[in-house]
């Protein structure tokens, strides 16, 4: 947040002072920010911006996060929403009326949100406009986890951590607060309008099932679009889905969110400034390439510069049963989203695409690291059994190559997919023996797709991305998406 005080009206100290207990009060205790400020005349907002973002960053690095307030935002089940932090599960008694002050001074307003929200049927209002740009107004956004299944099914889920690509960098770099504030709004619309329309584009059901509740009037019935919103601030996302809908949302995001920010003009002037900034001329260059000749910037007369330019997400898309520790899940989709941005820095083609997506299925509630959960994927030191993470192009590709495996048997598939773990010449014998078994036409759907990923003529591995002696398949990764997306069925 970036507030302009008057500093005959209030007072910089008290205000960053009650700002900082409000949210020790509204999350129950359980959250806490870091506040600075910083002398501003009304000239000089970029240098005084980047001078209070740096205080901000030293401030955080060197404060000791131990006990409930440091743990609270890695540990809390981040199921209970509002516009606050979610930080605490609802405890309020069926009256409100009934809380004591004492009591109340350790519930969170967020669970008070949901309390209201569930039992008398109020919508939070983030919801209420969310729903309306998906034109289902008469639809429900879950308040649980529980809401995300029917009672039957055993529930996998998928935790999806999403940032803008040098959105950060972008803000240091504005000139004046109008334009910081106009640009703020219209990244506020364009990353609830990304929701909106991923949701669409993965065509999540927004009446797949049917809550029931009896009444003195009879029965009521409530529908619930499977997708939780748990925290939406600037360009950090984080959401959950039903796993078979996890790896459609979240090229939906990608796609969405570069395609939305063209037609923003506050976003469109600050890229055009962050390209003409010679400090972050290196970042500019691999963003927006259009601007840019040989390394140099282009000149202010080039057709180029009337052409829109676009913002990129890295994605990180962690999955795991529901009853998988919270803690665990954010973490390793935190890992999996920086493992995203640090490949788009190494494949400058992934900004033309729309970013870089991470996916991982967790099996162990033992994992400590994606490095050690990822450790199976390389069979020797040439071998790599995984093409993750992706640029968007690849993984749209990977999930056609995924609805088709869905067409083999499931004992062909998992076949397959255990000996592709034993090494080239097994995986690639395994490959053509299900492949020569198969259908013409779905073999030649199949062939033709590996083709997308330069394995021609039938083979399952290609040289491997700026690694020529080693070896890699897209088939491990397409096999575990046609799994994921066979949980709908």
């Amino acid at each position: 947040m970036v507030a302009i005080l008057d500093r005959s009206e209030t007072d910089a100290d008290a205000f960053c002072a009650g700002l900082e207990e409000a949210v020790r009060q509204k999350s129950g205790g359980q959250a806490s920010i870091t506040t600075t400020y910083v002398e501003y005349d009304g000239t000089g907002f970029r240098d005084k911006l980047k001078l209070a973002f740096r205080k901000i960053h030293t401030e955080k690095d060197g404060r000791q996060n131990f006990g409930v307030e440091g743990s609270a935002l890695l540990t809390s089940p981040y199921y209970h929403r509002c516009s606050l932090l979610p930080t605490q599960p609802a405890r309020y008694p069926t009256v409100i009326g009934e809380i004591g002050d004492e009591e109340e001074r350790y519930l969170s307003e967020a669970a008070k949100a949901q309390w209201v929200a569930v039992k008398e049927k109020k919508k939070i209002e983030f919801d209420v406009g969310l729903l309306q740009k998906l034109g289902k107004p008469d639809c429900w956004l879950p308040y649980q986890l529980d809401d995300l299944w029917r009672k039957e099914e055993g529930g996998y889920m998928g935790f999806i951590a999403a940032d803008g690509n040098n959105i950060g960098q972008m803000l240091e770099i504005i000139g004046d607060e109008c334009l910081y504030e106009e640009f703020s709004n219209q990244m506020y619309d364009l990353v609830w309008g990304t929701i909106a329309e991923a949701a669409m584009t993965a065509k999540i059901p927004p009446k797949r099932f049917v809550k029931t509740k009896k009444s003195k009037q009879g029965s009521s019935q409530k529908s619930f679009l499977p997708l939780i919103p748990v925290i939406v601030a600037g360009d950090d996302l984080s959401l959950l889905v039903r796993a078979e809908d996890a790896s459609r949302f979240a090229a939906g995001l990608c796609c969405k969110f570069t395609e939305l920010s063209k037609g923003n003009t506050a976003i469109q002037q600050v890229i055009n400034l962050f390209c003409r900034d010679s400090e972050y001329s290196v970042a500019a260059r691999q963003l927006f390439p259009d601007r840019f000749t040989d390394g140099h910037l282009k000149l202010d007369t080039d057709e180029t510069w009337k052409q829109p330019q676009t913002l990129t997400l890295s994605v990180g898309v962690a999955i795991a049963k529901r009853k998988f520790p919270m803690s665990v899940y954010r973490r390793l989709a935190g890992e999996l989203r920086d493992e995203a941005k640090q490949a788009l820095r190494k494949r400058p083609d992934a900004v033309q695409e729309g970013g870089m997506i991470d996916l991982a299925v967790i099996t162990t509630a033992t994992a400590q690291s994606l490095r050690d959960l990822r450790s199976h994927y390389w069979t020797d030191e040439g071998t790599h059994l995984t093409i993750r993470p992706c640029t968007i192009g690849d993984f749209e590709e990977l999930l056609k190559l995924a609805e088709l495996l869905k067409e083999l048997p499931r004992n062909k598939r998992k076949f397959l997919y255990t000996q592709l773990f034993s090494g080239i010449a097994l995986g690639q014998a395994a490959y053509q023996f299900v492949m020569a078994r198969e259908r013409k036409l779905i073999r030649e759907k199949v062939f033709n797709a590996m083709e997308a990923f330069d394995c021609k003529s039938g083979n399952a591995f290609r040289p491997a991305a700026n690694r020529p002696d080693e070896k890699e398949t897209p088939l491990v990764d397409a096999l575990e998406l046609a799994e994921l997306m066979e949980m709908e069925d």
